[in-house]
């Protein structure tokens, strides 16, 4: 049975053309290394070949589900790839962490394409405060709380 995802593009105040908005948020069911759990997850396009992709953990993750990253990116990419038209190794893959009414904790994912699936790769980052307040004037990053009610209402 196909599985039913809504594509979710957030109403933003005008920005300059050089900073990306979020052009997908979905909840990505996978399993993680505690069973059947889900995700957020929030794709931005800085350039025109690469995606970043920010998996926000729910407060109703399963223990050890963002552990098993690969995981996570390999069903993100059976669901969504064929619609991304961005090779899997051009998407940066972060994990955002924390307290969700500030989006401040974020770790880059160092994954691997092997050629035909996602494995774990070279050793994760987690960004410095510095970092992450480089990282958000980037983006725009509405709270993970305000994307669950937009998806609910979608």
């Amino acid at each position: 049975m196909a599985r039913r995802t809504r594509l979710v593009v957030p109403e933003h105040r005008p920005l300059p053309e050089s900073i990306p908005r979020c052009r997908f948020a979905h909840i990505q069911h996978w399993s993680g290394l505690g069973g059947p759990t889900r995700t957020l997850v929030r794709g931005y396009r800085p350039t025109r070949d690469g995606l970043v992709v920010i998996a926000s953990e729910l407060s109703d993750h399963r223990p050890g589900s963002v552990e098993n990253f690969a995981a996570l990116a390999e069903a993100f990419r059976v669901d969504w790839g064929g619609r991304l038209l961005v090779a899997p190794d051009a998407i940066t893959w972060f994990a955002h962490h924390g307290d969700h009414t500030q989006p401040n904790l974020f770790t880059r994912i160092g994954l691997r394409w092997d050629g035909a699936r996602y494995v774990d790769g070279t050793a994760n980052h987690r960004l410095s405060a510095a970092e992450a307040d480089t990282f958000l004037r980037d983006l725009v990053l509405d709270p993970v709380p305000e994307v669950l009610a937009q998806l609910r209402v979608a």
